[in-house]
């Protein structure tokens, strides 16, 4: 079994390239689904998002890693594309 994180994200809609970086069109949709695996606490999680979606828990309950895996997926992706 691998060790490595994996987190996919899916989106709504990614506008075209705009002066080489393509963005996110958040107007015509935006954040779908993320799904995380082996990520600090979480194994193998899936939340889907709507238009709002709120993140409400206890302490420790994971609201901060999830936010962090959108963050640190999205730092992948922006790293790739200066490439």
């Amino acid at each position: 079994m691998s060790n490595h994180t994996n987190a996919q994200l899916e989106l709504f809609h990614l506008a075209p390239r705009n002066e080489g970086k393509p963005k996110v069109d958040w107007t015509k949709g935006g954040l779908k689904s993320l799904r995380i695996q082996r990520f600090k606490r979480f194994r193998d999680f899936r939340i889907d998002f709507d238009r709002l979606t709120l993140l409400v828990g206890t302490n420790s309950s994971g609201k901060t890693t999830i936010l962090k895996a959108v963050r640190l997926f999205f730092w992948c992706v922006d790293v790739c594309l200066r490439k």
